[in-house]
């Protein structure tokens, strides 16, 4: 699970749970945003950030991007590779059901979205 923006609006709750014993579960450079805990303790754990305040371009209108300024820009770590397969994160997200080009100027940033990303993928 690398850079995922995970955010819960209600009480409390639970963001990650791994609950059987897996080979290796890596999770990083992920924002949990809101009350939640974790309870991936088998897993890989690395630079996931919990904030209340990561700045969202518009949370209430479920857009999660990043604005300028946000502490989650150049906030990630590069990861490298699991066996043969590269763990950088070559595609976001574009609302409706698209998908974009995700490159680092710098420093990967934590969770689903690179800030200024601006170029689409058909």
């Amino acid at each position: 699970m690398i850079n995922n923006t995970f955010v819960n609006d209600f009480d409390g709750g639970l963001f990650i749970g791994i609950f059987s014993s897996p080979t290796l579960v890596w999770i990083m450079n992920n924002l949990l945003v809101g009350p939640g805990e974790n309870a991936a303790q088998d897993a890989m754990l690395s630079n996931n950030i919990f904030s209340n305040d990561p700045g969202f371009v518009d949370r209430s209108a479920f857009d999660y991007h990043l604005v300028s300024g946000s502490p989650m820009i150049n906030a990630g770590v590069e990861l490298g590779k699991a066996r043969d397969f590269n763990l950088t994160p070559v595609l976001q997200y574009d609302h409706p059901a698209h998908c974009m080009a995700r490159f680092s100027i710098q420093e990967p940033d934590v969770g689903a979205y690179e800030y200024g990303v601006i170029s689409s993928v058909p």
